[in-house]
């Protein structure tokens, strides 16, 4: 993201740009990059710092692409470019679910999804899908198989052959429709995506299945069991 950024603003292909890995060796502590926040506050501080480098290299030598001012400047220009946590820098989606329920077991099986998402621009298609279906995965996980199991005040389903991720093929097809209008705070009108798609899975599945089978369940995971009880409740 960061190159690609810088090199947008630059004019200059990709691979003219080297991001350079920090350490904690040589940079500040800081708060880590949670908060789907990068692409926003990061991709926002690498643009300023590109235009800064423009701006240098314009100085330096004035009336050329930056290509032949990256030639013909000798030395290295150091710039630095700051940015603070933007307004508009989520994205806002939504979830449709299709979901199969059997009524005599409880079974349900999501067969169908599709994401719409408000991301503003798109830098990297490859890492925005990434981490749209990525999101998903998590919150299906969340909202069908994952739960933390205690006997007597001890984790009794520590380890993943007990503990039920979910996996490639536990996962349905994911249909992604990305909404691109209402430009963000990030770089070029960008949003942030990250783990913003988790939440509302668990939501849509149970709005699913109430619709499908006629019962509620409020608690999650959504499992086989919880439905079946709802079902003989009624």
């Amino acid at each position: 993201m960061m190159q690609r950024v810088v090199a947008t603003e630059l004019g200059i292909p990709l691979e003219r740009v080297v991001v350079r890995r920090g350490t904690t060796a040589d940079t500040p502590a800081e708060a880590g990059i949670g908060g789907s926040r990068v692409t926003p506050v990061v991709g926002g501080a690498a643009l300023a710092g590109a235009r800064a480098l423009r701006e240098r290299l314009e100085s330096l030598v004035p009336g050329k692409p930056v290509t032949a001012q990256l030639e013909r400047a000798k030395g290295r220009a150091r710039v630095e470019g700051k940015y603070e946590h933007p307004a508009g820098m989520h994205s806002t989606y939504g979830y449709a679910v299709d979901v199969e329920v059997d009524r005599e077991t409880g079974q349900v099986r999501v067969s169908d999804v599709v994401l719409v998402v408000d991301v503003g621009t798109v830098i990297n298609p490859v890492a925005l899908r990434g981490q749209l279906v990525g999101g998903f995965a998590f919150g299906f996980g969340q909202a069908l198989t994952e739960e933390l199991l205690f006997e007597d005040g001890v984790l009794t389903n520590a380890g993943l052959g007990d503990y039920k991720l979910p996996t490639i093929a536990d996962v349905p097809p994911v249909r992604v429709v990305l909404i691109t209008d209402e430009k963000g705070g990030g770089p070029f009108g960008a949003k942030s995506v990250g783990e913003l798609t988790n939440p509302a899975v668990g939501g849509a599945i149970a709005n699913a299945i109430e619709d499908a089978a006629g019962v509620r369940v409020r608690s999650l995971p959504l499992t086989a069991e919880k439905v079946r009880a709802a079902l003989a409740a009624r």
